[in-house]
Order: C-alpha cells, then sequence, then structure tokens
C-alpha cells in the first residue's frame, strides 16, 4: 500500500546553530501562484505567576510566492524563542479575490527540534516541517482595523498584591515626610476631639452652676373674673345653705297648715260630704248642728 502526502503550502523551521539564529519560511510545493501573501505576527510569553507579556503586532505583505519557490516569513536571534511566536497568513491564489486564512505557531525554545528534523523540498535544506491550520477568522486587512497593535503586560493577581506591598513600604521607609504628616494628622485630630470634649464638659457644669443660682421662681397667675361671673361663683358657694333653708321653711309651712286643719276640724267652721249626689255642707255653730243639703239632683 502506498501512501501519498497532500501537496500543500507549508512552512520550514530551521535553527541554526552555528550563529545561534532561525529562519521562517514559507514553501509552495503547489503548481499554484499566490499573488499576494499577507501576514499578521505577534508573541506571548507567560510568566507563571507575575502575568503575561505580550509582545507588539506586525504586519507585513509578503508579495507573490510562485510555484515550487519559498519566501522568508522571519528571521531573528534565539533569544526570540522563549515566547511563543504565533503567524496569521492570507494566501490569495491567482484569478481568486478570496484568501485561504491560515495560521501557525512557532515551537517555544525551538521545542524538540532535533527529533524533528528533515530534508525540507524545494528548500532542499534540514529543518522542521509545520503545518498550516486553516481558520474562518476575518481578514487580516479587516482584523487590523480594531486590533490593539501595541505591546502589552496583563499582571497576575499576585504580583498585584506584591506590588501594592512595595509601594507602600516605599512610602513608609522612602516618603518619611508623608508618613510623618499622616502621624501628625492623627495627633491633630485626637486633639480636637479632646479639646472638644472639655469644652462640652465645661459648658455643663456652666449651666448646671447657673441653674443652682438661679432656682426657677413660681409665677403667680392673676385670675380675672367678671362681676358676674364672681356673683355666680358666691351663689353656688352658698346654694347648700339656701337648699336646707328652704326645706326649713317649707316644713314650717306643712306644720303650720296641719295646725290650721286641725283647729278648723275642731271648730266645726263648715265640713263638705258627698251622699246621694248632694252636697252637704255642715254649719257648726257647736258640734250638734244638722247639715244643710244642697244641689241635689
Amino acid at each position: 500500500m502506498i501512501y501519498t502526502q497532500k501537496i500543500e503550502p507549508f512552512v520550514a523551521f530551521i535553527m541554526n546553530k552555528k550563529d545561534y539564529t532561525f529562519e521562517v519560511h514559507l514553501v509552495n510545493p503547489t503548481d499554484i501562484q499566490y499573488v499576494r501573501v499577507f501576514l499578521l505576527s505577534g508573541a506571548f510569553c507567560s510568566l507563571d505567576d507575575d502575568g503575561l507579556l505580550e509582545t507588539g503586532k506586525v504586519v507585513k505583505e509578503k508579495g507573490v510566492l510562485l510555484p515550487h519557490s519559498s519566501i522568508v516569513l522571519d528571521a531573528s536571534d534565539w533569544d526570540e524563542l522563549d515566547f511563543v511566536i504565533w503567524y496569521n497568513l492570507d494566501l490569495y491564489p491567482e484569478n481568486s479575490g478570496t484568501p485561504t486564512t491560515v495560521s501557525f505557531d512557532l515551537p517555544k525554545y525551538g521545542g524538540d527540534y532535533d527529533d524533528k528534523i528533515e530534508l525540507l523540498p524545494v528548500l532542499e535544506k534540514k529543518g522542521v516541517r509545520i503545518e498550516l491550520v486553516e481558520s474562518d477568522r476575518k481578514i487580516i486587512e479587516e482584523t487590523i482595523k480594531t486590533l490593539y497593535m501595541e505591546g502589552k503586560y496583563t499582571k497576575s493577581s499576585k504580583q498585584i498584591r506584591e506590588e501594592e506591598e512595595k509601594i507602600n513600604k516605599k512610602i513608609s521607609q522612602k516618603e518619611p515626610s508623608r508618613v510623618l504628616w499622616e502621624k501628625k494628622h492623627k495627633e491633630n485630630m485626637a486633639k480636637l476631639d479632646q479639646g472638644l470634649l472639655e469644652g462640652l464638659k465645661k459648658g455643663i457644669q456652666e449651666s448646671e452652676a447657673w441653674h443652682k443660682a438661679n432656682p426657677p421662681q413660681k409665677v403667680k397667675t392673676t385670675k380675672i373674673e367678671t362681676k358676674k361671673f364672681g356673683k355666680l361663683k358666691k351663689l353656688f358657694k352658698t346654694l347648700p345653705e339656701h337648699i336646707g333653708a328652704a326645706i326649713g321653711i317649707l316644713w314650717v309651712i306643712i306644720f303650720l297648715i296641719g295646725i290650721m286643719g286641725f283647729l278648723l276640724q275642731v271648730t266645726g267652721i263648715w265640713h263638705y260630704k258627698s251622699k246621694d249626689n248632694c252636697t252637704i255642707i255642715h254649719h257648726w255653730e257647736s258640734a250638734g248642728d244638722e247639715p244643710e243639703y244642697i244641689n241635689c239632683d
């Protein structure tokens, strides 16, 4: 059984041990001509607990890539391999306005370069073959319109805390004037609080002394009375006495009426009786007089 490898453009990674440099080539072993090769590249390095360091981005237009040829994409010293270097490529085939979007990374520190080294076609040099990976990302010309191209450094939370501690330590050691000012400010505030407290106590003591020397006096209320209300008041005060006198006079009158009735009965001046619808009138000159009958039906 014969296995055939699909022929497509690839990347040749070559490390030169004589001068400690590396080269990156885009190799085209096909019969297709690419009229434009657009490149966007950057690198980042993880610093463990110290954060993430990212370099600036580079955009290059490498021109035409002929069939069965290569072009140099990058070249630098081995020190650059301390970073993970990434590349995005837009390959524009002849007679087509739509590029093939691919990407690849260089192995950090060169990776296991010696184990993968081989003789590379077209270049006829020894190196490591890196396959291109197709991607559905935006084309580079659109991406760079909104992409932040400058390098940046993202700090880890641990590093941020350590830096804050260093800054605080620096303030306390190398900026004694500020520390002295803070200390003096605290002392002044403490004195101010103490002064306010003493002033409040003194004010309370003075207030208590003044009230003690000037005790409150009873206020005499003026009674405003009209003559009418004065008479009514006197009347109400003597009302029980008047009622008692009236009751006494009433009993005297009742007693006198009883005496008079008794006298009339005894003396026989007149006496009324009713019998057979007649009024009987007694006239006495003495107790034995006969009655006179009048108004008989």
